[in-house]
């Protein structure tokens, strides 16, 4: 876009001009969300919720190689898909059965305590051992085409303040690999909390503030006499 302007009183002109990209790849969104905000204690559920969605012109395709160059690993096999992950949050422990998906071909994959990254078994349902949970799809995700999968997770005693998580997905856009991260989604024990510490003669507290699910925090310092 091509904009010129000129002065009346000095017929100064000025030019600018504004390049947008476009692109034919596929660009796939991803959004997150929880049935449940602050509040939270220890023995509750949390549902989580990720919706995707190809705004791009061109399929999705399935990718064995990621951005960062890990293959996936299905049951000891690369195997090529497009792949939605999600790692516990810290404080939660995953609830059996709750991994699925509305969309047809999604395939549940569960990763376990000492698995390598991005190594995944189709029979791990076990809450005791789930670190990470995936939906893969072995076929394209067509433009305007939307996914939805999701999962719980039970809160272990003593949870933290905030339970920060989101989500992410891996794919080829036709061009290279590509990775979307969701929005993170904070799930907090406590509406507000303010602990002091005493550290080096100085009192110094985190506040953390959680209200409608969205959490700020600042770093407050008293000096002691």
């Amino acid at each position: 876009m091509l904009l010129t302007a000129t002065t009346d009183a000095t017929a100064i002109s000025a030019t600018n001009q504004d390049q947008i990209a476009t692109t034919t790849d596929a660009v796939l969104t991803l959004t997150k969300s929880a049935d449940r905000g602050n509040g939270v204690a220890a023995g509750d559920n949390v549902r989580y919720t990720m919706v995707a969605h190809n705004i791009g012109a061109s399929p999705a395709l399935p990718g064995s190689t990621l951005t960062d160059g890990s293959n996936v690993r299905v049951d000891g096999v690369s195997t090529a898909m497009v792949l939605f992950r999600d790692v516990l949050p810290a404080g939660t422990e995953y609830v059996e059965a709750s991994l699925g998906t509305t969309t047809l071909g999604g395939i549940k994959l569960y990763r376990w305590s000492g698995d390598p990254a991005y190594s995944y078994r189709t029979n791990g349902d076990d809450r005791s051992r789930v670190i990470e949970v995936a939906v893969g799809f072995a076929q394209p995700i067509a433009p305007n085409v939307s996914i939805q999968w999701g999962f719980a997770v039970k809160v272990k005693p003593n949870p933290p303040i905030s339970i920060l998580n989101n989500a992410e997905v891996e794919y080829s856009n036709g061009t290279l690999a590509s990775k979307e991260v969701s929005n993170p989604v904070p799930s907090g024990s406590l509406p507000a909390l303010a602990l002091w510490r005493l550290r080096a003669g100085a009192w110094t507290p985190l506040l953390l503030i959680c209200m409608a699910s969205v959490c700020w925090s600042s770093t407050i310092t008293r000096t002691q006499h």
